[in-house]
């Protein structure tokens, strides 16, 4: 049977890091995290990634009690600043929070009927003495679900402070004008994926939830699954001809 659900859009650190909605056709589609903490693992390695800041990524691993297959596995950063303690504290008490708050929601559905798997991975988008930027990607299934939902956010810090940043903090006064929801909009129109987007009232479209910036600093909006087309057209990239300094 198929129904018609609110679903918070899931985003990085196991649905923690936005706080979007929307509005999705889900097939037998359980959506509360239901796992137990019959084992778990934990590791961590040291890595030097970019230029600056060196990152050493940590990773958990809580199997369900009730399925061997299904299992919360997160992979999150902990990140040194040369000389720069507070913004260095700042940035990890982010993850530090979303992370525990994860966890806790996981485990507090073990032992019931509601068995999900939610993994996420993160990569490094910029590492300089500016910006400091991660990109997380992930997937959640619960069990008999139609299919998974994945997701791909981006979160992105100053290195100066350790404030967290918004994509327009990204964007030089230059480049302002090409990243307006109309130019925007153009790029929309004429994009490969154009004719499977769901229509809209206005002809228009809303800015994607979420972004990332490539291994050549460039910015992309991203649309998620569900956000701007049907879920079998995947992610709506596109990129906007605006490269972060």
């Amino acid at each position: 049977m198929k129904m018609k659900r609110k679903v918070v859009a899931f985003c990085s650190l196991a649905l923690l890091l936005c706080s979007s909605t929307a509005t999705v056709q889900a097939a037998n589609l359980k959506g509360n995290p239901q796992t137990t903490a019959a084992k778990t693992q934990k590791t961590a390695e040291s890595q030097t990634v970019g230029n600056y800041s060196k990152v050493i990524p940590e990773t958990n691993k809580i199997v369900n009690d009730k399925n061997d297959n299904f299992a919360l596995e997160l992979s999150f950063p902990q990140v040194i600043i040369p000389g720069n303690s507070d913004a260095e504290e700042k940035i990890n008490s982010y993850f530090r929070k979303a992370y525990n708050t994860a966890e806790r929601k996981y485990l507090a559905k073990q032992g019931t009927e509601d068995i999900t798997s939610i993994s996420e991975n993160y990569t490094i988008s910029v590492n300089t003495k500016k910006y400091l930027i991660f990109r997380f990607k992930g997937m959640t299934y619960a069990y008999h679900a139609a299919h998974p939902l994945s997701w791909d956010a981006s979160v992105a810090f100053s290195v100066k402070d350790g404030k967290k940043l918004k994509w327009q903090d990204l964007i030089s006064p230059k480049d302002k004008d090409k990243v307006t929801l109309e130019a925007l909009n153009k790029k929309l129109a004429v994009h490969p994926l154009v004719t499977t987007f769901i229509p809209t009232k206005s002809g228009k479209w809303n800015y994607a939830q979420e972004y990332y910036i490539d291994q050549n600093r460039e910015f992309h909006f991203l649309y998620g699954q569900y956000e701007i087309a049907p879920y079998a057209v995947g992610f709506v990239d596109v990129p906007m001809d605006v490269k972060i300094q």
